[in-house]
């Protein structure tokens, strides 16, 4: 493992690449980016945190469970598809 952390701003990069996509593509759009990020630390031998949140999904988690895409760390070792 190469030690390198890469903290990762899930919406903030899909609504870079994907201009213009309604929040249902968005949602839609993080397997890809969670698939992505899997591959680019395997690549390097890195782990990643990949966290998915936005002000209205803040406010759910603080109020009860939520949808809202999860923090996850990977690692090559520890590599697996997300979860529903």
């Amino acid at each position: 493992m190469s030690g390198t952390l890469y903290i990762v701003d899930g919406y903030n990069v899909l609504h870079a690449l994907f201009r213009g996509a309604d929040r249902e593509e968005i949602f839609a759009r993080r397997d890809w980016l969670v698939n992505e990020l899997a591959g680019l630390t395997a690549l390097h031998g890195a782990r990643a945190v990949l966290v998915c949140s936005t002000a209205a999904a803040l406010a759910a988690r603080a109020a009860g469970p939520s949808e809202a895409c999860p923090s996850r760390w990977s690692s090559p070792a520890a590599l697996s598809p997300p979860t529903r």
